[in-house]
């Protein structure tokens, strides 16, 4: 099955992401990743996307990559389950936004499970999902119970 994308939602950097986001170890050059990140989009818009540009949010460093926050296929999305506590409301956020791209929206009930959306891969046929610190078996299950026509 080929597919392919018609519609991105991307969220400007926020000042906190150069001292709060997770998993920095280097410092970053706030002008140089603006830069990048204007260059990002661009290119979506040249691919021919529509790019929905979200507001950043200071209370959420890695707002940015909302990439996690949502796992997207065939017009519904499964709205994630972060394994890191700070992101929990950050989920909560993209769940109108992804409402009005007209998505049909589900939630993970189990409250054991882990989903980062940045560890999973849809290729069109199956759905990959890597076991990670921030997704573990019960939110592949999730994945599995929300796709049930896609081998996960």
């Amino acid at each position: 099955m080929a597919f392919q994308f018609s519609h991105v939602i991307v969220c400007e950097l926020p000042n906190s992401y150069a001292t709060a986001a997770l998993g920095l170890s280097s410092p970053v050059d706030m002008d140089l990743a603006r830069q990048q990140w204007r260059s990002y989009v661009r290119a979506l818009e040249n691919l021919g996307c529509q790019v929905t540009t979200l507001p950043a949010d200071e209370k959420f460093p890695d707002c940015v990559f909302v990439e996690d926050t949502a796992v997207i296929v065939m017009g519904h999305a499964l709205l994630t389950k972060p394994g890191d506590p700070s992101r929990t409301d950050e989920i909560k956020n993209m769940k109108p936004v992804l409402e009005k791209q007209g998505l049909v929206v589900m939630e993970i009930s189990d409250p054991a499970a882990k989903l980062d959306g940045g560890d999973v891969i849809f290729t069109g046929k199956e759905i990959l999902v890597g076991l990670s610190s921030r997704t573990n078996q019960a939110g592949v299950d999730a994945v599995s119970e929300a796709f049930p026509g896609f081998p996960v």
